[in-house]
């Protein structure tokens, strides 16, 4: 049995993000801090040495959101700017090209970034006006612009202003998204459901799940989702061979499913095979 190991005696800790082996998190001054695997230059220290313990990246006190992909992280400062680095094979770090970085490189002169999320090998984003934005590896249609094609910088999808949240998740290649008014999104890899459109099917554009606009949050596990409408009930879909569903049984579901009874979820996390919700 593993339990929760405190980690070093600071109180300032204020956000944190995991990826497949590494994590970062953002201290309430706004400087940044990483730890775990970097192989591949994750961390954004300058080196490819693991840490086994929280480092200083750069000396910046303007970190406001981080997001930590399968081996790449992306990042965003007060001025609205986006920086990336890491693992690129793919392009999934945004800056035009497939090399490595191990520390934080501006993608792009935009100082409109709200919102980032950073998935297996590929990107989204939302801009402050709430248009949405792609890119990496598109194999399965996970970026949204209706092709299958690799985008090597951030590339918009679609015309809507009216992207609020987006959801990926480090192992997997499905995107979901929530639009202002509530409604859900998904499309890219579908082969266990979890894009809940009722079909087994790969999708490459945003396709609407259900007709219901109650949505509050939403996330993507590897090949399973999980979101909370807004009267507190829990939803589950895709992959269900681990119980990671919730729903009692290790049958996929290609449609959200009620989880349980109950309306007092907050929150909800799912990882590669497993999932853990927070109540009231």
């Amino acid at each position: 049995m593993f339990n929760p190991t405190r980690i070093g005696m600071s109180n300032d800790w204020l956000y944190i993000s995991t990826g497949y082996s590494h994590t970062l998190s953002i201290k309430k001054d706004g400087s940044l801090w990483a730890w775990g695997w970097n192989e591949n230059g994750q961390l954004g220290d300058g080196s490819n040495e693991n840490k086994n313990i929280p480092t200083r990246i750069g000396m910046s006190n303007d970190w406001i959101f981080v997001s930590a992909g399968y081996n790449h992280t992306l990042g965003i400062q007060k001025d609205g700017s986006l920086w990336a680095w890491g693992y690129n094979s793919s392009s999934q770090l945004g800056d035009g090209s497939s090399e490595n970085k191990n520390i934080p490189t501006r993608i792009g002169m935009s100082n409109d970034w709200l919102y980032i999320s950073a998935g297996n090998h590929h990107t989204v984003g939302i801009q402050k006006d709430g248009s949405l934005w792609a890119w990496g590896y598109n194999g399965d249609g996970q970026l949204g612009d209706g092709t299958i094609l690799r985008k090597n910088t951030p590339t918009r999808i679609g015309t809507s202003n009216d992207w609020v949240y987006l959801s990926v998740n480090d192992y997997g290649r499905h995107t979901l998204g929530i639009q202002r008014d509530g409604s859900l999104w998904a499309w890219g890899e579908n082969n266990a459901g979890q894009l809940g459109i009722g079909t087994n099917e790969n999708i490459n554009i945003p396709t609407q799940v259900g007709i219901t606009n109650d949505w509050s949050t939403v996330v993507a596990g590897r090949g399973h989702t999980l979101g909370i409408q807004r009267d507190g009930s829990l939803w589950a879909w895709g992959y269900n061979g681990y119980g990671q569903l919730g729903d009692g049984s290790s049958e996929n579901k290609n449609i959200p499913t009620r989880i349980g009874i109950s309306n007092d979820w907050i929150d909800v996390s799912a990882g590669e095979n497993h999932s853990v919700a927070i109540k009231k």
